[in-house]
């Protein structure tokens, strides 16, 4: 869990200067909608629907991926030839 947040972090940071932001944030704040309802359905132990609702937060999440890397965003400062000098 701490590297997927770790990741979350990083590419929402990066989303924020990307030319895709909304469509971004928006696909993928769907695609994370979907954790909190897999996590009741396995509470209900309908393990189905809880891994229907799992599978659906990585195909949002995914897109949303695929989406912001397709766009430009600037890069972090220690991403910048000038931060290596």
């Amino acid at each position: 869990m701490t590297v997927t947040k770790a990741c979350v972090i990083y590419q929402f940071t990066m989303a924020y200067s990307s030319v895709y932001a909304v469509p971004y944030y928006s696909i993928t704040g769907l695609g994370i909608l979907f954790y909190p309802i897999g996590v009741y359905y396995y509470s209900k132990k309908d393990y189905w629907a809880s891994t229907y609702a799992h599978i659906a937060l990585h195909v949002f999440a995914n897109i949303g991926n695929i989406i912001l890397y397709s766009g430009n965003s600037m890069p972090f400062p220690w991403e910048t030839p000038d931060a290596l000098s």
